[in-house]
């Protein structure tokens, strides 16, 4: 009499006794042949399940046409990089957590509203220096040359080599503020699983820029001001703090502004302030903004045309559209006929992490309350 799943069938026993005769014939065969071939060779019953896990041995040690790399652009989101976006890409990586694992790449830029606006994403197998090599060489042939162009990152080594190569005539700053943590800080409950399969991730992403676009398409069109709705409250609110500074002339475009004993020195025809943050926001500071009141110029003519609600609108005029149903692809045979395996992978010792080693500099993350909304302490210690 055959055994119910016979335990000591192990998946890979069965993954070993098969490898030979299923050789060459990839993904053809279904674990359901295994069960009936198992059946028949060794009077053995095993279930589905142990068939599919000895399916995936056989294969995954024993071909070399795994999955490698991934690089995914939306044509939308470059042409509105192009018109209306600051050419200040930040890139980061992230932990996968499905069963192959793997880290997500991004790039992305903010737009005039301050919003988070991706460029690219990759797969990879993890964060290295040909991975980083190749991430950002996809991405130097997706945009082109940029004048100008700002690259932000953390102070993995990695990117760093990687930039001078790819881009060596763009400027590299380093940032702990994390891209990621920026998407989990706006989402609560985000749409990007990690932990989903890197199909399903693909078209979570695709998909959730097509939320992006058609959202933010319509928020653009109800705005009546003449700057973003960002831009416009960072101007008012350093109006309102420059009406106590004092201006002192120095020729008809340049003065010295002053606020409590501290000063900084403004030229409107350069648009710099000695504080730096004219210089590298392109949106006037408070000196900046007290000068104006003094010189009687309008504020808003020194923002960058990134800022105006127009640039907000151009960056969202383009459509991404849904991929459409598998049935109607049009692919050519000789990627249809392609066997893609799952990649090769290495189990960590230990328990798997859950959250991502913090960077150097990054601050330490402050508990809040969910019950009284204080920060220091949790539910559980609420006093």
């Amino acid at each position: 009499m055959m055994s119910r799943d016979n335990r000591h069938a192990s998946s890979w026993l069965i993954g070993e006794s098969i490898r030979e005769t299923y050789q060459g014939v990839g993904c053809e065969f279904r674990p359901k042949d295994i069960v009936a071939d198992i059946r028949k060779q060794y009077d053995i019953q095993i279930s589905y399940d142990k068939a599919w896990r000895a399916k995936e041995l056989a294969l995954v040690t024993d071909c070399d046409n795994q999955f490698k790399y991934f690089f995914m652009s939306i044509g939308a989101s470059l042409a509105g990089f192009h018109t209306s976006i600051r050419p200040v890409v930040a890139v980061d990586g992230t932990f996968l957590k499905a069963k192959y694992l793997g880290t997500l790449f991004i790039a992305a830029c903010k737009d005039g509203n301050n919003q988070i606006y991706p460029l690219a994403f990759g797969i990879g197998d993890s964060e290295n220096d040909a991975l980083w090599e190749w991430f950002l060489q996809k991405l130097h042939d997706a945009l082109g040359h940029i004048d100008d162009l700002f690259v932000i990152s953390d102070r993995h080594g990695s990117i760093e080599k990687a930039v001078h190569k790819v881009f060596p005539h763009a400027r590299h700053g380093v940032c702990t503020y994390h891209v990621g943590q920026n998407l989990k800080t706006k989402f609560k409950n985000p749409a990007i699983h990690k932990d989903l399969p890197v199909l399903q991730l693909v078209e979570e992403l695709r998909n959730l820029l097509q939320k992006w676009f058609v959202t933010r398409q319509q928020q653009a069109m109800s705005m009546s001001t003449e700057l973003t709705m960002w831009a416009d409250g960072e101007l008012r609110s350093k109006y309102n703090m420059s009406a106590t500074y004092l201006v002192e002339p120095i020729n008809s475009k340049e003065c010295n502004v002053n606020y409590a004993g501290i000063s900084a020195q403004v030229n409107l025809d350069t648009r710099s302030c000695t504080c730096r943050q004219f210089d590298l926001d392109h949106i006037p500071c408070a000196h900046a903004i007290a000068a104006c009141r003094f010189y009687n110029i309008s504020c808003y003519t020194l923002c960058s045309k990134y800022f105006a609600t127009k640039a907000l609108l151009s960056s969202y005029s383009e459509c991404i559209y849904p991929i459409g149903n598998e049935i109607d692809w049009v692919v050519p045979n000789h990627i249809r006929d392609k066997v893609v395996l799952p990649p090769k992978t290495r189990c960590p010792t230990g328990r798997p992490r859950k959250v991502r080693i913090p960077s150097s500099g990054e601050g330490k993350r402050t508990s809040r309350c969910s019950r009284c909304g204080q920060y220091g302490h949790n539910r559980k210690t609420c006093k």
